[in-house]
């Protein structure tokens, strides 16, 4: 008689532990992305320049940065926690481009709140990718300075990403050509695996 009464009390138990768990990491998570989107809401964006100058400074094909105390500095690791600052310049002009003139593409996969950026990049706002996205530049000529920039804060979506591909195609094809959508035409030139964890 014991036994009937105590497996009801086990089983329901077991089920009010696992909703106060379920609970407690939805709590994590929500404020997780508060965080996250508090960070992107203060972000200084002269940081991004700041790390464009690190890589420029150090003489650096690229240069992956993080934020600590308020400072950048450079990262030498590619495994993020969520909610970490990642930022990334790639020097386009350091890179075995086998054209005078090309097209430049980036392949993105990492789960990201992008920041602002300097007004240099043109009008941005800050935004939320979840998916992957390629964006890709106009007409290049290899003997000119032009980079790639990043800057994001890391979402709690932990696995393997790609940080970073960069693709090339050749300037003679014309610019109406539909880039994003042939990366397997174009030449892969620079690659950046990181790790969300």
């Amino acid at each position: 008689m014991e036994a009937r009464i105590l497996l009801p009390i086990v089983i329901a138990s077991v089920i009010i532990f696992s909703l106060f768990i379920s609970y407690l990491i939805y709590l994590h998570k929500t404020a997780s992305a508060e965080t996250i989107e508090e960070k992107v809401k203060n972000f200084d964006t002269s940081l991004v320049d700041e790390c464009e100058d690190l890589m420029l400074k150090n003489d650096l094909t690229f240069a992956l940065c993080g934020i600590k105390y308020g400072k950048i500095y450079l990262r030498e690791d590619t495994n993020f926690s969520p909610g970490e600052y990642v930022g990334l310049q790639v020097n386009l002009q350091k890179l075995n481009v086998p054209f005078e003139n090309y097209y430049s593409c980036a392949y993105i996969n990492l789960p990201r709140y992008e920041t602002a950026y300097p007004l240099k990049y043109g009008e941005t706002k800050p935004e939320i990718f979840t998916k992957p996205t390629v964006f890709c530049s106009p007409l290049l000529n290899k003997k000119d300075y032009h980079h790639l920039g990043l800057s994001s804060f890391v979402l709690n979506m932990k696995g393997e990403y790609k940080v970073v591909e960069i693709y090339v195609f050749n300037g003679s094809l014309p610019e109406n050509f539909k880039f994003e959508d042939n990366l397997d035409k174009g030449i892969k030139v620079f690659e950046l695996k990181g790790r969300i964890s």
